[in-house]
């Protein structure tokens, strides 16, 4: 998880602040709930990766 935080923070340096915070937010609120969205995780880390 803190790899993927790191990745992340680079891609918050090269995008818009804002509207990757808000996904990061998102992502992180998912993640809490593992056990039971942990497909829906595994599907919105991609779709915020592939915009960039």
């Amino acid at each position: 998880m803190w790899m993927e935080l790191k990745i992340y923070n680079k891609f918050i340096l090269k995008t818009n602040s804002v509207v990757s915070l808000i996904l990061l937010y998102i992502y992180l609120v998912l993640l809490r709930h593992r056990l039971t969205y942990y497909p829906i995780c595994q599907k919105s880390y991609i779709y915020i990766y592939m915009p960039f």
